[in-house]
């Protein structure tokens, strides 16, 4: 069970770090950010953690967000 509050905690950090990234890249609000997070989710069919990470890891990329 701890192993699962800490995967989800890792997760909500990784989600939380991409969405100030992109409220800067997009000059909006976490509420904004997190939906183009969403939508390129969706739109590349990956998962949220996987395109949050990419974000974090390596950016805003104009491909996934414009």
């Amino acid at each position: 069970m701890l192993e699962g509050m800490e995967s989800a905690l890792l997760t909500r950090t990784v989600i939380g770090r991409a969405e100030e990234r992109l409220m800067e890249h997009l000059d909006s609000g976490p509420d904004q950010a997190f939906a183009a997070l969403v939508r390129a989710s969706q739109t590349h069919n990956k998962r949220l953690l996987e395109i949050a990470t990419d974000v974090v890891e390596n950016g805003v990329d104009p491909d996934l967000f414009g």
